[in-house]
């Protein structure tokens, strides 16, 4: 199977070492191609390797790497997704699977005329391990691969196709999910990462400077725990609001980290052995820190993430306060340039978002 992984960062490195491992034909697109090594490796915390990919072929041009393909993973965050469609727009044969990993923020949309040419747009509910790049395109250390992965495709009809291709060519269980809209609403780094970042940086002004952070996970605090659970109580919300679509797949972070309660969920996080180390996204200025608006937990996490979230909400008049809050504090300290829109791909009330999600029809 001719597969690409579109990215380099940390989950495509890990795509293509587990591919090419396989003896998949592994074609890398990415803007630093003589940075990809064409035997990726991927580490435990230890260091010790666990896999090793072979013979992956490394491309800046998006035709030498996506025409052709059978399956093509991409790995890049939601907000580039518009620049992603000019570079391949057109290049994709009809009946290729094209996987969005993570498939949240809203790339369904992006690329609807991608989806109109034929192309089997899908998405997967969360990335196969936690990862951690160490060296660009070459090295990464991973956590436990999950045994199953949940794919969903734009088209319902499509879902079977494309979890078969993905379990041939990864080995990994693929299950289905009943509609797109269980990705988009999957409650994850939209409303994690939005959820600490609120919670850390909540009295930043321009100006300030932090003269130290805590880390991301390991000083997760309870603060960042009770203002996460009760994002969570807030989608799970608008998915009783959506009955006459089937949206079993957006499970509750109770149930997904198996915590109860805010002082379960807070000692949970901060000791997954994987997340050890992270740091929270800032960046280096005299005399401390400032947030890094730039990183893909503000940039992506944010307009793409937790914005998906609040316009669906709003078009099935569902009230989400604190999400609500978290977001304006957002918009007040990055003043956003871009930040998602249904109406903007033609979905302007709940009829058009039933009909998307639950029918395909595609909307102009």
């Amino acid at each position: 199977m001719r597969t690409t992984v579109i990215g380099g960062g940390n989950i495509g490195t890990v795509l293509a070492a587990l591919l090419s491992e396989r003896g998949e034909e592994v074609r890398l697109l990415s803007s630093r191609p003589t940075e990809v090594s064409e035997e990726p490796v991927l580490t435990d915390e230890e260091g010790t390797i666990l896999h090793r990919g072979h013979r992956v072929k490394s491309y800046d041009d998006p035709e030498a790497a996506c025409a052709g393909a059978d399956l093509v993973f991409s790995t890049v965050p939601a907000f580039r997704n518009e620049k992603l469609l000019e570079k391949i727009r057109g290049i994709l044969d009809p009946e290729t699977v094209f996987c969005f990993v993570p498939g949240s923020g809203g790339g369904e949309l992006v690329f609807r005329e991608e989806l109109e040419r034929g192309v089997y747009l899908c998405g997967m509910e969360r990335v196969p391990t936690i990862a951690r790049s160490e060296v660009y395109g070459t090295r990464a250390r991973i956590g436990t691969i999950r045994e199953k992965l949940f794919v969903a495709a734009a088209d319902p009809l499509h879902t079977m196709r494309c979890c078969g291709r993905i379990e041939e060519a990864l080995g990994i269980l693929t299950l289905p999910l009943p509609n797109y809209l269980n990705l988009t609403l999957t409650p994850s780094n939209p409303i994690l990462h939005t959820s600490r970042l609120f919670c850390i940086f909540r009295e930043y002004k321009e100006g300030m400077v932090y003269q130290s952070l805590p880390l991301f996970y390991e000083d997760w605090d309870l603060e960042s725990a009770r203002t996460l659970l009760r994002m969570d109580e807030e989608l799970q919300n608008v998915v009783k609001s959506l009955p006459e679509l089937s949206l079993s797949g957006v499970v509750s972070l109770k149930r997904h980290y198996e915590s109860r309660n805010e002082t379960e969920l807070q000692a949970k996080l901060s000791q997954i052995r994987s997340f050890r180390g992270i740091q929270t996204p800032a960046l280096q200025k005299e005399g401390g820190f400032v947030p890094d608006f730039s990183s893909r937990y503000f940039a992506s996490d944010f307009p793409y993430g937790l914005k998906v979230l609040l316009e669906t909400a709003a078009l099935t008049g569902t009230d989400c306060p604190v999400m609500k809050q978290v977001y304006e504090w957002y918009k007040g300290a990055a003043s956003p340039e871009k930040e998602f829109s249904f109406a903007e791909y033609g979905i302007r009330d709940r009829n058009d978002l039933v009909r998307f999600y639950g029918n395909n029809t595609v909307i102009h």
